[in-house]
């Protein structure tokens, strides 16, 4: 075995060198990556196409989807009663509260009164979708920060059980043709 022994020169002697200049293959060119949907009921709504030098955004373009088109289409040709299921589809998150926007509407435009039992069964069946949706949004969210599935799966757990306080009140009927029943 052998051991060699290596004196080092004193620091102001050796020559100071730089690390070397970190250089991309890519410099210069522009990477477009589409981004979006950032949520589950946005796909097909809403996506952005970003044009990306490194970490700088060079160009954005957002792109809106055309989810509503075949409403109006279907609308056109179908009662009051026959388009209230299609509203719903509109964001499936909020189902109820789109329901709800359609119901209002209509009865604006045809001035109908709707009993104070009604209004309180709708303003509570709202606030029981937008905890649920809250529920979820929150799931997803510990999902995309790395939580992996166990806070979605909690998540979806209490929103079904949201969901059956819902059905309760529209007595298991589907929950779309709740906002059409008579009180």
């Amino acid at each position: 075995m052998s051991a060699t022994i290596q004196t080092l020169a004193p620091a102001a002697e050796q020559p100071r060198q730089l690390p070397p200049q970190m250089t991309s293959r890519l410099e210069g060119e522009l990477l477009e990556v589409s981004m979006g949907p950032q949520h589950p009921s946005t796909h097909g709504v809403f996506r952005m196409n970003v044009a990306l030098e490194g970490e700088i955004v060079r160009r954005l373009k957002p792109v809106f989807g055309y989810l509503h088109r075949n409403h109006e289409k279907i609308g056109e040709n179908t009662s009051y009663l026959g388009s209230m299921p299609y509203t719903d589809r509109l964001d499936y998150f909020c189902s109820m509260t789109n329901n709800w926007a359609y119901a209002l509407s209509v009865e604006k435009l045809a001035g109908i009164e709707v009993p104070e039992r009604a209004e309180y069964l709708r303003v509570i069946l709202a606030e029981l979708t937008r905890l649920q949706n809250h529920a979820s949004l929150l799931g997803f969210l510990l999902s995309d920060m790395g939580a992996w599935g166990t806070p979605l799966m909690y998540a979806f757990r209490e929103r079904e059980k949201i969901f059956r306080v819902a059905i309760w009140f529209a007595h298991d009927v589907r929950l779309h043709a709740f906002r059409r029943m008579p009180s």
